[in-house]
């Protein structure tokens, strides 16, 4: 997490309540903890998530830009596209067809100004798009398409 842009994003949006639910390094902790907007749930068994995921409005990924990140794919994205969340990004890493589902902010001020506008794609039309995205992102839907590449490279060089 982007301890710096967070501090700066939370203590900017006083109007607004974030939830954190995981493991948090000290260093995020001690840096969180402290603001009255701010609660800490700590790390949940998997079967306890949807009930948080139900009380937010928008999902964050506040991520650090590094050269690790920039290599992974945040399996909380999908999990806040199925149920239909709008998400505010940092650009830490290229997320292909998902950039057009997400607002992508760099600094507080643009996060800030980002998490209006998903507070704002509420409709029944955004959210149907972000959960058809999901759908088409779970791990049975990347087995298809990867056995599909897979039968038509197959087929184009036919083995002898």
């Amino acid at each position: 997490m982007d301890t710096d842009l967070l501090r700066a994003l939370i203590a900017r949006r006083t109007d607004l309540d974030f939830l954190f639910v995981g493991r948090a390094t000290d260093e995020a902790a001690d840096a969180l903890a402290a603001f009255p907007n701010v609660t800490l749930a700590g790390p949940h068994p998997p079967e306890r998530l949807p009930g948080f995921l139900a009380r937010m409005d928008v999902g964050i990924i506040p991520f650090r830009v590094t050269p690790f990140t920039r290599s992974i794919y945040p399996l909380k994205l999908n999990e806040y596209l199925a149920a239909g969340r709008p998400v505010v990004t940092t650009p830490f890493a290229p997320l292909g067809d998902a950039e057009a589902l997400v607002h992508t902010a760099s600094d507080a001020g643009v996060f800030s100004r980002a998490l209006d506008h998903a507070l704002a794609a509420t409709g029944p039309a955004a959210k149907a798009r972000r959960i058809d995205f999901a759908r088409g992102n779970t791990w049975t839907a990347r087995a298809a398409a990867f056995s599909e590449v897979v039968a038509s490279v197959a087929a184009t060089h036919a083995l002898v």
